[in-house]
């Protein structure tokens, strides 16, 4: 399906979604004008998103979804989403931009903490709209935009590892994964109203920092950004390997012991996130996490074949 077919679905989508709820809390003609075409860029976005990998279409119909309680607090979850969706494009070079990726978005997120994001293009527009409007959704004392600058450099982060060929220990890479994943868990349950964030969930962080990592392992090793421990590159080396290439990584009987591993790992924090999801009872909490949890469960059921790893392999216990 081309993207214009699929951004006027999202487009009747979207009027079924405002006909079903409640208008958004700024009355008037030009905060409603300004509501829609925040979804026009939002529906354009999730089109292209489709189109490039249909897994991506659980995930639009969810966040239409969620109301939230909140037209506002709706839209801004799925701005939010698209502007990170969009700058993670940028700097993998799945967007083509004028200029270097990297200094492109390192300008854009100086624009932001200035408060005056300048440009026309799709990333400046949402862009604008996220982050003069997102700090309203924060609780107490709370800068949910923080959390979006937190997730964009390590964004950064991987752009630099991938330029380098940079190589990270098991410890240092776990801590940048979790890291990343609770700036973007944060920044959700945050919009959401959310009573919980990212340390009342850890189980759930973890199984996604594992069975994440595995599933995009040979794209990010093609893009130069290699996830796997520097200890198991090292003795990947010393059987034979002499590229960093998926093939040639994947060839050796360190790198295959540690994808096992690292999936029986990924595995008993998803099991354990199972319990730990089912004793959260705000709903607001319920809408974000348990649909990431239900499509982790079955990325854990199609990962093996794709990897090669036994599915009776016993879960490595967690805590």
């Amino acid at each position: 399906m081309c993207s214009g077919s699929l951004t006027f679905s999202l487009a009747h989508l979207l009027r079924c979604f405002l006909t079903a709820n409640r208008a958004p809390e700024a009355v008037g003609e030009r905060a409603m004008l300004e509501y829609l075409k925040i979804e026009y860029m939002c529906a354009r976005e999730f089109a292209r998103l489709i189109c490039r990998d249909s897994r991506y279409l659980g995930l639009t119909v969810s966040m239409y979804g969620r109301t939230l309680n909140s037209p506002t607090r709706a839209q801004m979850l799925r701005a939010a989403y698209c502007l990170a969706r969009l700058i993670d494009d940028v700097l993998d070079g799945d967007i083509i931009i004028p200029g270097d990726p990297e200094v492109y978005v390192f300008y854009l997120m100086h624009q932001a903490k200035a408060g005056m994001i300048a440009g026309r293009n799709l990333p400046s527009r949402l862009g604008r709209f996220v982050f003069e409007n997102i700090n309203r959704f924060g609780r107490n004392s709370e800068i949910p935009a923080e959390y979006l600058h937190v997730l964009v450099e390590s964004m950064l982060i991987d752009r630099r590892r991938a330029r380098k060929k940079l190589l990270l220990s098991d410890r240092q890479l776990h801590t940048h994964l979790v890291k990343t994943l609770e700036a973007a868990h944060n920044a959700a349950l945050c919009i959401s109203n959310a009573r919980a964030r990212a340390p009342d969930i850890p189980h759930l962080i973890r199984a996604q920092a594992s069975l994440y990592t595995l599933r995009d392992l040979k794209t990010d090793i093609s893009r130069g950004l290699v996830n796997i421990p520097e200890d198991v590159v090292t003795l990947a080396r010393d059987q034979g390997c002499n590229s960093l290439s998926y093939d040639a990584l994947f060839s050796t009987s360190a790198v295959k012991k540690w994808i096992a591993d690292e999936f029986a790992f990924g595995r008993g924090h998803l099991e354990a996130a199972g319990h730990q999801l089912a004793a959260i009872k705000d709903r607001r909490t319920s809408m974000i996490v348990r649909p990431l949890h239900r499509g982790l469960k079955h990325l854990a059921r199609r990962l093996p074949p794709v990897l090669g790893v036994d599915i009776s392999v016993n879960l490595i216990p967690v805590e």
